[in-house]
């Protein structure tokens, strides 16, 4: 049976190996061209039997004709017998002779033809034929022999018998026969010749179209086989160029021998651990390359190759085995060999598999050195060290947790988590999760020590490999007792905060990060989220005019390393109004001297600063009116009795009375005189700006600028919008005046300008000033706001407006004044 399967299995492998795709490819393309070869053949003969078929057709026509021919040609001998027996012209006997002569030359071809096999003559009725013609032509001859003789009547009368008719008669009725039947062959084998091309034809395509189609079909298979047959050999490329990459990538050393042990192959790595290059090595004895002694003994080992094939199995030598190089350099190696197997089974070599491990028996080395020192460490360490398993059982610990405890390291052995935790030894499942996914997650557990007192552990635990858990314990009591005082000292901070009306802010300096409490929302307005807490967001809402001075102060308190400071400057509110501020503020620094936080409470000093600000404005007001009477009483007074002065001075230069000449004494006096007047006036022009009952904001603009463009060094242009006096506040127009008057003075003593321009304009609910010149300007940075420009920002800050300067070295200076306008009629 054994047998029988064998020879069964040898037989499928036979047939699978006949019926193989190429096998049937080829068969089919044989089969194909047997098919087209049979196409063609078919044609061939058809093209024969056509050839066969016209001639013996062609022969039966010509059959036909000589028949016709033959039958013309014997009437027209009787023809010819019947003149020359009528006329005895000798011209009808040479006429009666030429067509007995054709007569007997188609008769001969007809029988010719009569005896080959395509003649379309019954051979019985060709007999009679025969008979027939044979004795017509006896009969004519006949008649002619009698015209020889000069026997015409009897010629005639031969002529006139039933004989010579019966004769042509039945030559014309055989000659009829003879037609019909050529004529039926004919048709016959017209009919025989469609149905046998017609039928050759489809055979013959018919065949033509299989073989196309099988030759399309092996063509398909056939490109399918090469597209395959590429693809693996591209994938065979493919494999080898990766398998030698493969080879020559991998750090291992790998050496291919023969049976004999001659070296057939070494990847880079080899030739690299020995030190032999391949072309070098290659056909060498392994030991001649592969020169390995035991590490402790010293020993070569046996025959590597040798004992692989003999073993025929892998074979794993001791790592403690030395390598000799090429250049007598020595490296310790782990190593292995296994044997080549040919498809049979057969051994034909050995493959050798080596790496280099010195570093790695030095790491081994340097491990156990470094275990040593890692007892050391874990002795010795401050934190608590312990290694237990998710029961409770401690397995390792160090003796800190006997110091914190009070047990003995023999006492302290025999406890698990159960004796010392205070309640169970339970842990979320998420913690417990995560211990188990390999994070380090952090517990907090209290403990009781040997004398019965409580301690608050944070402990850090990992999971180790082996499934134990590695614990780092830190006695936390008092952290813990700490942070409860700090967060009883919060609580105490948070009444506080609530008890006050002022803002409280607390600034961590290092984080950028401001909290306030409810006064942020009590005293400006704003909701909880529209307070960012970062540093910027405070000073983003400090007024912008205000907002140079407090960064200058805050950065010289930090460079100074001040404890307490207070600024004033207005901050926004949430409806976009401004407060007044007073804030005071207490600054921690670190042992560097760096500010890490600040203590700060904001008072709201709206009420106050106003107050102060209606003083000044009645203050001013006060100085106004005051001046408004000087300037009247000069204008009024002093004006009237230096005119009249100037009247009489005028009277006496006219009488001359006593003839003295005192005509140049009195010019002169008339003049000074002019010019008292002239200086007064300008005098209460400027302590007396306007009265708006009489004169307009810009008429005394005008009457202001005009002695000056005299007597300064500059042109100035003035542009005011047109408005009604009552559209501006009698106060707003008297500070916009002495505003002007002020900034004019400053331009007169330092700008050493050429040109200035004033511009009053009205938009919307704010009147708008701006004074600019072309001077010389100033640095703003090294050079402090004098006393000029200080009164006009206290006029511009009675009116709740905003001041903008804008100046630098050698490119002018302007002055821009926005204020709002009240409530005018």
């Amino acid at each position: 049976a054994e047998q029988r399967r064998q020879k069964m299995i040898i037989y499928n492998k036979h047939i699978s190996k006949w019926l193989t795709r190429k096998r049937v490819l080829l068969l089919t393309a044989f089969f194909s061209a047997l098919l087209l070869g049979a196409a063609m053949y078919l044609f061939s003969q058809q093209n024969k039997w056509l050839e066969l078929d016209y001639a013996k057709q062609t022969e039966l026509e010509q059959q036909q004709d000589r028949f016709d021919d033959l039958f013309l040609s014997i009437q027209s001998a009787e023809s010819a017998g019947r003149g020359y027996a009528a006329t005895g012209n000798k011209l009808f006997v040479e006429k009666f002779k030429v067509h007995i002569a054709s007569i007997q030359s188609e008769y001969k071809e007809l029988k010719e033809g009569q005896n080959r096999k395509n003649s379309g003559l019954d051979p019985t009725l060709f007999l009679e034929f025969d008979q027939l013609v044979q004795a017509k032509i006896n009969f004519m001859q006949q008649i002619t022999k009698l015209c020889d003789e000069d026997n015409s009547e009897e010629a005639l009368s031969l002529l006139a018998t039933a004989r010579g008719v019966e004769l042509t008669d039945s030559i014309l009725k055989i000659n009829e026969a003879t037609n019909s039947a050529i004529n039926k062959r004919q048709k016959e084998a017209e009919t025989n010749f469609n149905s046998i091309n017609s039928r050759n034809n489809n055979l013959a395509y018919a065949g033509i179209l299989a073989a196309i189609l099988l030759i399309v079909v092996v063509i398909y298979f056939l490109i399918k086989e090469i597209n395959k047959a590429n693809k693996i050999s591209i994938e065979l490329a493919r494999s080898k160029e990766h398998f030698s990459v493969t080879l020559n990538s991998i750090n291992e050393g790998l050496i291919t021998t023969g049976k004999n042990g001659e070296i057939m192959y070494m990847n880079p790595a080899a030739e690299k651990l020995t030190g032999w290059e391949y072309k070098d090595a290659r056909y060498r004895p392994l030991t001649k390359v592969y020169n390995v002694v035991n590490e402790e003994t010293g020993k070569p080992f046996n025959n590597i190759v040798s004992r692989i094939i003999t073993e025929r199995k892998t074979i794993e030598l001791e790592n403690n085995t030395l390598l000799y190089k090429k250049n007598s350099e020595q490296i310790i190696i782990s190593n292995n060999g296994s044997p080549l197997m040919d498809a049979n089974g057969s051994v034909e070599g050995a493959v050798l598999v080596f790496n280099d491990i010195t570093e790695k028996k030095k790491l081994t080395d340097e491990l156990k050195s470094s275990e040593k020192q890692y007892r050391n460490l874990f002795e010795q360490a401050s934190d608590v060290i312990f290694i237990y398993s998710f029961d409770g059982v401690i397995h390792e610990f160090n003796d800190i947790i006997c110091d914190i405890s009070g047990y003995t390291k023999e006492e302290f052995s025999k406890l698990t988590f159960a004796d010392i935790l205070v309640g169970e030894m339970i842990i979320s499942t998420e913690k417990y999760e995560a211990i188990l996914a390999g994070q380090s997650v952090t517990l907090y557990r209290q403990f009781k020590t040997k004398a019965g007192a409580i301690l608050d552990m944070e402990i850090k635990t990992k999971l180790l490999d082996d499934g134990r858990v590695l614990g780092f314990g830190r006695d936390v009591t008092e952290r813990n007792r700490n942070e409860k005082e700090i967060k009883s000292i919060n609580e105490r901070y948070e009444i506080l905060t609530k008890a006050t009306s002022d803002t409280i802010w607390d600034w961590d300096v290092e984080n950028d990060s401001i909290l306030y409490n409810n006064g942020i929302t009590e005293m400006f307005g704003y909701k909880t989220t529209q307070v960012d807490a970062i540093g910027d967001w405070w000073k983003s809402n400090i007024h912008p005019d205000d907002i140079e001075i407090v960064s200058k102060t805050v950065n010289d308190v930090f460079k100074n390393k001040q404890q307490t400071f207070q600024l004033e400057y207005r901050f926004r509110c949430a409806n976009n109004t401004y407060k007044y501020i007073f804030d005071r503020a207490f600054v921690v620094y670190s042992t560097e001297g760096l500010p890490i936080r600040m203590i700060g409470a904001m008072q709201d000093v709206t009420k106050e600063t106003e107050h102060e600000k209606n003083m000044a404005i009645a203050i001013i007001a006060a100085q106004e009116k005051e001046k408004l009477e000087l300037g009247m009483e000069l204008h009024d007074n002093v004006n009237q009795l230096l005119s009249a002065t100037l009247l009489y001075l005028g009277m006496a230069i006219k009488s001359n009375k006593d003839g003295v000449n005192v005509t140049a004494t009195l010019k002169e006096c008339t003049g000074y005189i002019n010019e008292a007047i002239n200086d007064i006036r300008n005098l209460s022009h400027r302590l007396t700006p306007y009265s708006k009952e009489e004169v307009t904001l810009k008429e005394m603009l005008e009457w202001l600028t005009e002695p000056m463009q005299k007597t300064s060094q500059f042109e100035i242009k003035l542009e005011v919008d047109d408005f009604k006096i009552t559209a501006i506040e009698a106060d707003i127009q008297n500070n916009l005046y002495r505003i002007v008057q002020e900034q004019l003075n400053n331009i007169v003593k330092h700008a050493k300008a050429q040109k200035v321009e004033i511009k009053l304009q009205l938009d919307n609910d704010y009147v708008i000033l701006t004074v600019t010149d072309d001077g010389i300007g100033f640095n703003r940075e090294l050079i402090q706001e004098g006393i000029g420009l200080e009164n006009i920002r206290r006029r511009t800050d009675m009116h709740a407006g905003n001041m903008t300067l804008t100046t630098s070295p050698n490119n002018g200076c302007q002055l821009v004044i926005t204020l709002p306008l009240g409530a005018a009629d």
